[in-house]
């Protein structure tokens, strides 16, 4: 694999674990506490920086690569998951 390809696969593969766990936490942590929420939160805080990454380094590369597309597809869908938890709970308070 050549090196230019090695960061965007790593930063893919973090992420897909990343979501496993917050998956896992989601469903089998306790309820009492918002764990899978607060690590939704990191998770997209974590994710800007790699989508604004991801969309410099694609648009920047000579040749068109797509793995740098799989990891800012995956850092929108984190964020876009926020911003519908956020419009949720927003409803729900003015309900």
């Amino acid at each position: 694999m050549r090196s230019s390809k090695v960061l965007p696969v790593s930063i893919a593969i973090l992420q897909l674990l990343s979501l496993a766990h917050l998956y896992y936490s989601y469903k089998y942590c306790s309820s009492q506490f918002p764990v899978a929420f607060i690590e939704l939160n990191i998770l997209a805080l974590v994710n800007l920086p790699i989508l604004i990454m991801a969309l410099i380094y694609a648009n920047k590369s000579k040749q068109k690569s797509t793995i740098w597309l799989i990891s800012a597809t995956l850092a929108f869908i984190v964020v876009l998951l926020l911003t519908i938890c956020y419009i949720v709970l927003l409803a729900d308070k003015y309900d």
